[in-house]
C-alpha cells in the first residue's frame, strides 16, 4: 500500500471550450519517495480514470517544486534562517 503522504488525488475538467462541455476526470498520482536530488530519476505512478471523458488523454505533464531549508544553531535545535522555493 502506498504512503498516503506521497499520494495526491486530482479531479479536473478535460476538454471543452472555455469550461463549457468539459467532462470530469480523476487521477491518482503516487511518488515512490519524498526526497529527490538533482539528476536523480523520478518514478511516478499515475492512475487515470477518464471513463466519463469523450476524448482520450494523450500525455501528462508533471512539475516538481524544490524547497531549500537552511538551519542555524546546534544539531537538533536549529532555527530556520532561510526557506526558499
Amino acid at each position: 500500500m502506498p504512503n498516503p503522504e506521497l499520494t495526491k488525488t486530482l479531479m479536473s475538467k478535460v476538454g471543452g471550450i472555455g469550461g463549457f462541455g468539459a467532462s470530469e476526470s480523476k487521477s491518482v498520482i503516487t511518488l515512490t519517495k519524498n526526497t529527490y536530488f538533482p539528476g536523480e530519476k523520478l518514478h511516478v505512478n499515475i492512475d487515470y480514470d477518464g471513463a466519463s471523458c469523450k476524448k482520450s488523454v494523450k500525455s501528462f505533464k508533471i512539475k516538481l517544486v524544490r524547497f531549500v531549508h537552511c538551519l542555524s544553531g546546534k544539531k537538533g535545535t536549529g532555527k530556520p534562517c532561510l526557506t526558499h522555493e
